[in-house]
């Protein structure tokens, strides 16, 4: 055990009686769904330049068994500035202020094993207590609460039927990319195709007995796809918010003002801020950003398995 953890559960219990008096969060809870390398990041920092957001720092994230003392030690240490300097590389944040996917707290609460997405076990975890430490939370950060993790991804359905009331912010970007994205991914994080990166949808060890690694790219993001949008049929139509990566990077301000609005809608109590935000963002949907000698493939594998009308080809 090392010694954040031990930290962390130390904390535990006194966290617990913290919490006790709490039941649910007032405002809505939103969590963002997307298929991966789609701009989350960028999109995180956009809406808390913009807004107060109960979104996850990377303080907070260290306070996983203890999530009420880490809000309250996070509003104690940072100060209410701008989070973003719109340079992130590959899911790694680097300042206090910046987002955490914070998988600790959702393996944690979805009693999730070493290595697993899933939860086979729904009736197992305590949505009760789970609800506590989220409206604990909302307390401190007098914001609706926001959350950007792939194991609550995964598991949406699960805590649909815990949480009262989930919204969904739905990130699109051209599958295309996305799967061009992971390849690069892939490469720069790992130096080779053959080490999975992202979120391993149901039946990856079938996708990785796929010869070809590109091949394997393709088909993983065309699952999460399907299983996002399996997922969000469940959910009532108006409780989920689109937003598509290329109006983001043309329009930061007037998307974020769009999704402030949702959640007011849904009965937030949203406070603007006064960061300056960028008019524009650089658009990555071009030809640059290809490996040439991957992108036959990449090709070839798209029209496979999305078919050749999906996606605009890019020419080299």
């Amino acid at each position: 055990m090392d010694d954040l953890e031990t930290i962390n559960r130390a904390l535990q219990a006194k966290d617990d009686l913290l919490t006790s008096r709490f039941t649910v969060p007032e405002m809505p809870v939103t969590f963002l769904i997307e298929a991966g390398r789609c701009g989350s990041t960028v999109l995180i920092q956009l809406l808390g330049n913009a807004m107060r957001l109960g979104y996850v720092s990377r303080v907070l994230a260290k306070y996983w068994l203890a999530p009420y003392c880490g809000c309250v030690m996070e509003k104690e240490i940072l100060r209410q500035e701008e989070i973003a300097d719109f340079d992130f590389r590959y899911q790694k944040t680097m300042g206090p202020h910046e987002p955490n996917e914070w998988g600790w707290f959702w393996k944690h609460w979805l009693r999730l094993g070493k290595g697993q997405y899933y939860c086979t076990e729904p009736e197992r975890i305590d949505g009760a207590g789970l609800c506590r430490k989220l409206a604990a939370m909302e307390s401190v950060k007098q914001a609706p609460l926001f959350f950007d993790n792939v194991y609550a991804k995964a598991n949406l359905d699960t805590l649909r039927g815990i949480i009262p009331n989930i919204l969904v912010l739905r990130l699109r970007r051209d599958p295309y990319y996305v799967c061009n994205s992971h390849l690069n991914a892939r490469l720069k994080c790992y130096g080779n195709l053959r080490r999975r990166q992202g979120h391993p949808p149901r039946g990856m060890a079938e996708i990785e007995r796929l010869e070809d690694p590109v091949e394997q790219i393709v088909v993983q993001i065309k699952r999460v796809i399907e299983e996002i949008e399996e997922s969000l049929a469940k959910l009532p139509a108006g409780h989920i918010h689109t937003v598509d990566y290329l109006d983001i990077v043309a329009d930061p301000k007037g998307e974020t003002e769009r999704f402030a609005g949702f959640l007011e809608s849904h009965g937030a109590r949203v406070e603007r801020r006064r960061s300056a935000l960028p008019e524009r963002l650089e658009n990555k949907n071009d030809q640059a950003v290809f490996v040439p000698e991957y992108k036959d493939r990449l090709d070839r594998y798209f029209d496979k398995h999305f078919g050749s009308a999906a996606v605009s080809r890019v020419a080299m």
